[in-house]
């Protein structure tokens, strides 16, 4: 179970990852009343959902993807609240931050690691072959697309300052 847990809370934590800012958004506003009922009935569904699952015989592994299926609700729910509070631009959140940059960098890195796993042997040097390779995809993915120019140049500045290259 636990290489699937791993991943099953690696998956989670890209969800939270999207989650959390919006909701932080929501805070800003300073009116917390309806955010505040609306995620927490959202989130306790998880319980009574992972209950009756492993109740019918599902496998442990249901409750990570019963959380990880309940957040992009909390997520869209946020994104109404947020939404009807401030005028936030939802389809254009939708279109830049979680439709090309996340699916389009998390389905990438995922065909390129699978690729590897599959073609190699179980073995401490696949472990560490996939782990680097991982790293170094989503890394140069995440800069490519996942990005502004601006965030591109500030990332720049601080790795010619770090490694005292001047800048031409």
């Amino acid at each position: 179970y636990t290489s699937v847990f791993a991943r099953l809370t690696l998956i989670q934590g890209i969800v939270q990852a999207i989650d959390f800012p919006v909701g932080t958004g929501i805070h800003a506003v300073g009116r917390m009343k309806l955010p505040n009922i609306t995620s927490a009935l959202i989130y306790m569904m998880i319980l009574p959902l992972s209950y009756l699952a492993i109740k019918l015989g599902a496998s442990p592994e249901i409750t990570y993807i019963l959380t990880i299926c309940v957040y992009p609700l909390a997520l869209f729910m946020d994104l109404y609240i947020i939404q009807k509070y401030t005028c936030f631009p939802v389809r254009y959140f939708i279109h830049k931050v979680i439709f090309w940059p996340i699916v389009f960098i998390v389905f990438t890195g995922l065909f390129i690691h699978l690729s590897l796993q599959n073609a190699m042997e179980e073995s401490f040097i696949r472990v560490v072959i996939t782990t680097l390779s991982s790293c170094i995809t989503l890394s140069v993915l995440i800069y490519l697309w996942g990005t502004t120019e601006g965030e591109r140049k500030f990332m720049l500045e601080i790795v010619y300052k770090i490694l005292h290259i001047k800048k031409r």
